[in-house]
Formats: C-alpha cells, structure tokens, sequence
C-alpha cells in the first residue's frame, strides 16, 4: 500500500502532525478512511504498476488523532530518491464543505418560508394558517411535534392554538389556569422573564386575516 516519504508544512498539518517527520514511514493506507481504502489501494497500483496518473476525487484521510478530513486529491507517478514513487496533490476542502451544507440548508429555509407563504396567502382561517406553519417547521428541523400558543398580553396569558404531532398542546414548563386550556407562565418560567411585546398577540382572531392595502 506504500508509505509517506516526504511531505510538506501544508501536508503535515492537514494530517495533525505537529511536522513533517511524525508522517515519514507510516502506510498510507492507516490513514485512509476504512471505507475508502479499497479504492485507494487500487490508485496505488495504478500509479506503482501501471505508472498511470489517476483523477481528482473526494476522499477522507485520517489524522494523527482518528479524526476524519475530507480532501480532494490527484496523483502522479514519479521517481523519488532512486524509488518509484508518487507525487500526491491534497487539499483541505472541510471549510468549503460546511459552506456549502450552509447553503443548502438556507436554500431549504427560503423555499420553506415561500411555500408556506403560498399556502396561506388565500387562507382566511387562523386555525388553519397556524396548522400549516406548525407542519412545515416540523419537516423543516426535523421536530416530531409542534405546538404554537399565543399571547394574551391583557390577561397575560399564553393561548393554546394548534398542535401538530400529538393531540393536544403540551404545556410543557406552564401552569394551566382558567377554563377552556388556558396557561399562565409560572414565576420560574422563561415566559415570565421575556414576554412578548405587550398587546403583540391581542385578539389575534379578530385581526385575521390581514387586511390588504
């Protein structure tokens, strides 16, 4: 499977090595993905016995420590010291990786927030409108439930609207008090600390839906 002769400062550290000299005679193979390391060993041999160059691809070395690095990486047969060997090309593509996955999942994000805005734009039922928004941040993030309350700043207190998941609201760290499921913050309660802005939830079923300029 060969091993490592000669690598640089670049090299070193996308291998967490504190230097060059700790990579020297270890097998290349112990710091290849368990799961990659058939294809590797099979670019081996086509740069050792076919002296062919091989292609630009994805694939993950292990550091010094066992931790995973993605990288993409070409070869090309050479001599070094006498010895036929490879020159190996990789790069570091983990920041590039995490931007894009940011990206995707932003995308994802808008075009939630568009089809949710589709969906309600002609919705005159606040019921309704509350249902939808609860579903599609559950498919959004992943949640198996969502509840949505409001808040009734006059009598300060929190509303059960609509569930999504499970039967009924769950109360989660509130008191219940009233009729008809109505919950109050207790003293402890993150409710209590931050309220909403006074008057931000009143009578909301009145208001709805919007009126259009």
């Amino acid at each position: 499977g060969g091993s490592f002769a000669y690598l640089n400062a670049a090299a070193a550290r996308l291998f967490g090595s504190d230097g060059p000299d700790r990579m020297h005679g270890r097998r290349i193979l112990d710091h290849v993905h368990p799961e990659m390391r058939d294809a590797v060993h099979e670019r081996i041999r086509r740069l050792n016995d076919l002296r062919e160059s091989v292609p630009l691809v994805q694939q993950q070395y292990l550091r010094l420590d066992g931790s995973p690095v993605d990288a993409e990486v070409s070869a090309v047969p050479i001599e070094y010291q006498g010895q036929q060997g490879a020159l190996v090309f990789a790069r570091d593509i983990a920041e590039r990786k995490r931007a894009a996955e940011a990206l995707r999942l932003r995308t994802e994000q808008l075009e939630a927030v568009r089809v949710v805005g589709e969906e309600i734009v002609g919705e005159r039922d606040l019921s309704t409108v509350l249902r939808l928004v609860a579903r599609r941040a559950c498919e959004l993030t992943g949640a198996a439930a969502a509840d949505i309350y409001l808040w009734d700043a006059e009598r300060e207190l929190l509303i059960p609207q609509v569930s999504h998941g499970h039967e009924t609201p769950h109360p989660g760290n509130v008191r219940r008090l009233g009729r008809q499921g109505a919950l109050r913050a207790g003293p402890e309660d993150a409710h209590d600390r931050a309220r909403p802005p006074d008057r931000a939830w009143r009578r909301c079923e009145r208001r709805w839906p919007p009126r259009r300029a």
